[in-house]
């Protein structure tokens, strides 16, 4: 089975797309795990800002000696709620902090990636272009191809996965 220049194209053509496909989805989670972060942020504000009410409730209460030991116990159960929802919120936020590093790193390695692939990849779109209707007749009419042609055309083979025609 022999691969048109056509086909080399169009393979070529894949590749770039999903190689954009997966970049675009590296990019929305990176994104929404940075939402999340700075929703958790807020959260953490709020937290802060209830202990500093449960704060102040806890000195009006020291003043009204008749509801002290009733008021006490409500408080201390909604401080434990918050320092749990701290503690919860401590853990999700450092969950996402290496989420998010690594979500880096893997879009570091990308766009190295991508940079060193870019170069190839115009090099071989310019070789793509100066194939002219000629070139491909000539091809087409060699009935016995060199050997390197061979070796190009299952090299395409096994870019694409297909299996090589045993000689």
């Amino acid at each position: 089975m022999f691969v048109t220049p056509k086909s080399y194209l169009s393979f070529l053509a894949f590749y770039k797309s999903l190689y954009q496909q997966k970049f675009d989805a590296l990019q929305k989670e990176e994104k929404a795990i940075s939402d999340g972060l700075q929703k958790l942020e807020e959260a953490g504000e709020g937290v802060n800002l209830m202990k500093k009410e449960l704060a102040k409730k806890d000195e009006s209460l020291k003043k009204a000696s008749e509801e002290v030991g009733e008021l006490l116990k409500v408080l201390k159960k909604e401080g434990e709620k918050a320092d749990l929802k701290q503690r919860e919120v401590s853990i999700i936020a450092s969950n996402c902090e290496k989420q998010k590093e690594q979500i880096e790193s893997e879009k570091e390695v990308a766009n190295r990636e991508l940079e060193g692939a870019l170069p190839f990849l115009q090099s071989a779109v310019a070789a793509a272009n100066s194939i002219t209707q000629k070139d491909i007749g000539e091809v087409k009419n060699n009935r016995k191809p060199a050997d390197i042609g061979k070796l190009v055309l299952d090299c395409v083979l096994i870019l694409f996965q297909e299996p090589i025609n045993p000689i």
